[in-house]
């Protein structure tokens, strides 16, 4: 139910801006992975900086609010996401860091 809420809440807002939905969630896990610096998230999307923050501020205004206050959700609605989704490519394990991250928090 919790994932289910993260989705509609966080990325059912992106699928409503059409076909930028699928970039703006990549230029989201790209800036998440590069520790929400947008030059590495654009260097790593080839793509200029300015592109990259465009975009995020699209995501601000499909979710009605500023991306620093609600960043931690949207990443882990993206990475449920690819857990559903079984986005691991061809290992069995999923490829993000910030996963393996997280199962090696102590508890």
């Amino acid at each position: 139910m919790l994932a289910r809420s993260l989705r509609e809440t966080y990325l059912a807002p992106l699928d409503a801006r059409g076909d930028s939905g699928p970039v703006l969630r990549e230029t989201l896990r790209a800036y998440f992975d590069a520790g929400f610096n947008a030059a590495t998230a654009a260097a790593a999307l080839q793509v200029d900086r300015h592109t990259v923050q465009r975009r995020l501020r699209k995501v601000e205004e499909a979710l009605g609010r500023l991306l620093h206050t609600c960043h931690a959700e949207i990443e882990v609605a993206l990475l449920l996401e690819e857990l559903q989704l079984g986005h691991f490519g061809e290992v069995e394990t999923p490829p993000r860091t910030k996963v393996a991250q997280l199962r090696s928090m102590p508890r």
